[in-house]
């Protein structure tokens, strides 16, 4: 289980899907744009975690062939 010692006390009650996650990725997200950072999860691996699902999904419509997965690179540094 997730250690939610750090989350806003107005979570506590909430319905939360994902184990938990959903919660952490509202607080990451509301953190990042308050402090002007990014979120451990941000648009750069979510193309890394969802890409390959597409890609796939591609690649069988196409009856198996191999296509390229585009790497976006890393995040900016900030």
């Amino acid at each position: 289980m997730h250690d939610r010692s750090g989350l806003p006390r107005e979570f506590d009650r909430l319905h939360n899907g994902h184990e938990g996650s959903h919660h952490f990725l509202a607080d990451d997200f509301v953190t990042a744009v308050n402090t002007g950072s990014l979120p451990s999860v941000n648009a750069w691996t979510a193309a890394r975690y969802t890409l390959p699902g597409i890609i796939a999904h591609e690649s069988a419509r196409q009856g198996g062939v191999r296509l390229r997965i585009p790497d976006f690179g890393d995040a900016p540094q900030g």
